[in-house]
């Protein structure tokens, strides 16, 4: 394993020095922890990679925050899919440091009981996170997003929304069950 780990190593970085890695979407559909904990760490130290997408959707083995833990350093990220990894128990705060990051889709995830901090993300548009154990308050992490358009909140157990709602000035569609869906 350590021979693999150190073949992918040389080829990121003899494509890096070619400038051949620019702009990557990354799909992973299996692994554990401390792969991702490795490939984050990774791809810290290539610092010409726009990576935009981020899909780990349905992976068994992501459990922590700890293994998305280097994800605060792709600041080009646009999209981050964890939906339906049902281990996952929380995020890593670093996700609310993403200037660029417009999407986040945490539908499924029934480990997830409560967001970090999003009002710093200034082009945050879509936020999906549906059947999830959110609630009964509203996530205040996401107060703040003034670029939020749509909220997806499906299958989560919130008993109300909250006043501050009205000063998310972007919103324009508020699902909070499949009968319960709001064209603002």
């Amino acid at each position: 394993m350590k021979d693999f780990e150190k073949s992918k190593d040389y080829l990121l970085q003899e494509l890096d020095e070619q400038n051949k890695l620019t702009n990557i979407s990354m799909l992973i559909e299996s692994g554990t922890e401390s792969s991702f904990q490795f490939l984050f760490q990774s791809l810290y130290f290539l610092p010409t990679i726009i990576l935009a997408l981020v899909d780990l959707s349905f992976n068994r083995e992501l459990r922590s925050a700890d293994a998305l833990g280097g994800i605060g350093e792709l600041t080009a990220l646009r999209t981050l899919d964890l939906c339906g990894c049902k281990g996952l128990t929380a995020l890593p705060n670093a996700i609310g440091h993403l200037p660029l990051l417009t999407s986040i889709y945490l539908w499924r995830c029934t480990g997830l009981t409560a967001l970090p901090d999003l009002s710093s993300l200034p082009v945050l548009k879509r936020v999906s996170v549906d059947q999830n154990p959110l609630g009964p308050a509203f996530p205040a992490g996401l107060m703040g997003c003034k670029a939020l358009a749509r909220l997806s909140m499906s299958g989560c157990s919130i008993a109300a929304l909250p006043g501050w709602i009205g000063g998310l000035q972007g919103l324009q569609n508020l699902t909070r069950s499949e009968e319960h869906t709001s064209e603002l």
